[in-house]
Order: structure tokens, then sequence, then C-alpha cells
């Protein structure tokens, strides 16, 4: 966090999480919203990235948006349907 100068806080202990907290990262804590927001978009995103295979991630993304797609050609031929029975 020095590199970013944020100044620590001390850990709400009335907090039921704090136990852990501490246990593992001592007592002194930072607001993340003292980060600005790009800043802290790119920090979480590259932590994300850290842990995913972007190959697949892609992939995943483009299956969805063809089985959405394919979806929207169905329930649009559901809806002409119905039309032409008259129905709303």
């Amino acid at each position: 966090m020095q590199q970013y100068s944020l100044s620590p806080n001390p850990t709400k202990t009335a907090d039921p999480r704090a136990e852990g907290y501490v246990s593992q990262f001592g007592n002194q804590c930072w607001e993340l919203d003292a980060i600005e927001p790009n800043e802290l978009q790119r920090l979480v995103e590259q932590a994300i990235l850290k842990h995913i295979n972007v190959e697949t991630w892609n992939k995943t993304i483009e299956k969805g948006k063809q089985e959405r797609q394919e979806l929207e050609k169905i329930f649009s031929g559901i809806g002409k349907k119905l039309q032409e029975m008259g129905l709303p």
C-alpha cells in the first residue's frame, strides 16, 4: 500500500471478521475506496487474470453469445407463430 501513499487505519475490532484478518494481516487496514477507481479496477483485473485461462474464458464468452443468438431466433419464431394464431 506504500506505493499509493495510503494511511493505515486501525482494524475495527467490533467486526466479526477482525480476528481472522488481524491474525493474517495485522491490526492495520486500508480503505480501498482511497485508491483512484481506474487504478483499483486495473489491480482487480490484474489479480483475476492471474487465475484464469484467458483463452478458455474467451471461448466461453463466445459460446454464450452464440447460444443467446440461437435462443433469440427460437423465441422470435415462437412469437411469429403466436401472432399468426391471433395470440398476443
